[in-house]
């Protein structure tokens, strides 16, 4: 079963998080840190996107790689969305 496969079914073992974070942090680890311009907060935002992913992977409808990829990306805007709102918030 692939991973994308046993994340939406919530099969996921610690293996499978270990591959689906390898398959993408890399990527979202740079949209973050393009964005914010601080590593150390990229870093905390892509920690938060990856147990959003798997708090909420019974909502997953991924059945490719492609698919997972715009779902994860999809909560790392969310992340940095909520992130700037609650900076503007405390200003």
């Amino acid at each position: 079963m692939s991973v994308v496969t046993r994340f939406g079914k919530g099969a996921m073992d610690a293996d499978g998080v270990l591959a689906l974070y390898d398959l993408h942090a890399r990527g979202l680890l740079g949209f973050f840190a393009r964005r914010t311009g601080d590593p150390h907060l990229a870093l905390d935002l892509l920690s938060e996107t990856f147990l959003a992913a798997f708090e909420h992977r019974d909502r997953c409808r991924a059945g490719s790689d492609g698919e997972m990829a715009a779902w994860l990306y999809r909560i790392a805007a969310n992340r940095l969305a909520g992130h700037y709102q609650i900076g503007r918030a405390h200003v």
